[in-house]
């Protein structure tokens, strides 16, 4: 009594089980010569549960801002929303998202509001709150230089108006070379003497607890 083009229902699978056309009789008791073709019905896992952690925090400002999305259970695609970034597809049971460099000093935290399998169902495990730390970036020191004569030289001075204490301070000069010793912040100018002439040097700060660094 079958009616071609309609659904055949299937006893309660609990695995992947592949149906095979084995005969055909129509209405007057004839039977096909031919047969071919068979389907698998793919029993998919019930969803489980969810986690979203940083991939690295805290950070540097600057730095590129990651979200790592685990997925347990449930048929992919799935329809993931996550607040502060919105509702996409997510094609496989990991994910990586990628948030860009632009996120300010501060935590920063996310969610997992939902999330739907390819079969319609929710999940209900949706992990905890990941946080992402933004750390600030020294300030980059204003220098000053000397004048100095060509006979005997090597005598010139850099000078800074200020320096912050707990950042440690390295004098660069134009060929990127460190010159001299680290000099740590104490909160007034710093002074760094006995330098040779030229032009383009310039100071790293690095902050000692975050090891985040200054621009040029």
């Amino acid at each position: 009594n079958y009616v071609s083009g309609t659904d055949i229902p299937t006893a309660s699978l609990t695995e992947n089980t592949t149906y095979t056309l084995v005969s055909v009789i129509d209405a007057n008791g004839c039977s096909a010569t031919t047969l071919s073709g068979s389907c698998v019905v793919t029993v998919g896992v019930l969803p489980d549960k969810a986690t979203l952690v940083p991939v690295t925090t805290p950070l540097c400002e600057g730095v590129n801002a990651q979200l790592a999305l685990t997925i347990t259970g449930g048929v992919p695609p799935f329809s993931v929303t996550i607040d502060n970034i919105g509702t996409n597809s997510v094609p496989g049971y990991t994910y990586t998202y990628n948030l860009g460099t632009g996120l300010t000093v501060g935590s920063h935290p996310y969610n997992i509001t939902a999330i739907t399998d390819n079969c319609g169902k929710p999940f209900g495990n949706l992990g905890s709150t990941a946080t992402i730390v933004v750390n600030a970036n020294p300030i980059a020191l204003v220098l000053t230089g000397s004048t100095i004569c060509v006979s005997p030289g090597g005598n010139g001075t850099i000078t800074s108006t200020t320096s912050v204490v707990g950042i440690n301070y390295q004098l660069y000069d134009a060929a990127n070379a460190a010159v001299q010793a680290v000099k740590a912040g104490t909160g007034s100018g710093l002074t760094w003497s006995g330098l040779a002439a030229g032009n383009g040097y310039y100071v790293i700060g690095t902050n000692a607890t975050t090891s985040c660094v200054s621009p040029n």
